[in-house]
């Protein structure tokens, strides 16, 4: 069982009364990262005693950081109950659109025809082409829909009309313009929802999403695609891994 989420007296988990972190942040941004990861699945119980033991918080701290995760929707917190996960977080690796690990996301097709090009994606698609293609697509998991997805591109190719389910990136690239996938430029930023974004994902128009703009280049250094996805802020998540190289840096001697 996961530690935060162990059903016992806080004095057997040890730690003191002396100093504690008294930051909701620090304990709401720890537990989320619990959901996220899945150690604390659905229907999982934070014990407010223990928590108070295990991160060394103070009482204020849980119950704020509880009541937080409460408001996004992702625990419920019932008098005589405690506090009880009710949803995961899905987690994108940064430039994929397939959920790394946990449960399918399933993709719909909403949208798909000509539209006039602007210079802003003559630029990026470097093509003089006066009118491109686009399609958008609706993503979802068996919590409900979490990002809507709009994709430019050249009238020269042509898009599925469905996908069985939703494809990882580079299957998904090479299968539609027949070339692999060489480089991928990501831009993520804060916005809000306007109407249909809000209608389409479910939530009140003005809420928070996660904006992911991309560029999809192939090996041959050709721009094929231009993308921009807007996904719930709630319910997503983006994670990278780099491997940096290590300089050793050693100290001047007079």
């Amino acid at each position: 069982m996961p530690e935060f989420i162990r059903s016992q007296h806080p004095r057997s988990a040890g730690g003191t009364a002396g100093l504690r972190q008294t930051s909701a942040r620090r304990v709401k941004d720890l537990l989320r990262s619990e959901v996220r990861s899945g150690l604390a699945g659905r229907d999982a119980q934070f014990v407010e005693d223990y928590l108070v033991s295990a991160l060394a918080a103070s009482r204020t701290a849980v119950r704020e950081a509880l009541q937080m995760l409460a408001q996004e929707g992702l625990v419920s917190r019932e008098r005589r109950n405690g506090t009880t996960v009710t949803r995961g977080v899905a987690q994108f690796p940064l430039d994929d659109i397939l959920e790394s690990g946990g449960e399918r996301v399933g993709v719909e097709r909403l949208d798909q025809r000509s539209v006039p090009s602007t210079p802003l994606l003559r630029g990026k698609l470097q093509t003089t082409d006066e009118e491109l293609g686009v399609v958008e697509h609706l993503f979802s998991t068996p919590d409900g829909p979490i990002g809507v997805r709009v994709a430019y591109y050249r009238l020269a190719y042509s898009q599925p009309e469905s996908w069985a389910e939703c494809p990882d990136l580079q299957w998904a690239f090479a299968s539609v313009f027949g070339s692999p996938l060489g480089r991928i430029d990501s831009v993520i930023e804060a916005g809000a929802s306007e109407p249909k974004t809000s209608r389409l994902l479910g939530i009140p128009e003005g809420s928070p999403v996660l904006v992911r703009e991309q560029l999809l280049v192939d090996a041959d250094g050709v721009p094929q695609e231009f993308t921009f996805a807007h996904y719930r802020a709630d319910r997503v998540s983006f994670s990278s891994s780099s491997a940096l190289a290590v300089t050793q840096v050693r100290p001047q001697l007079p």
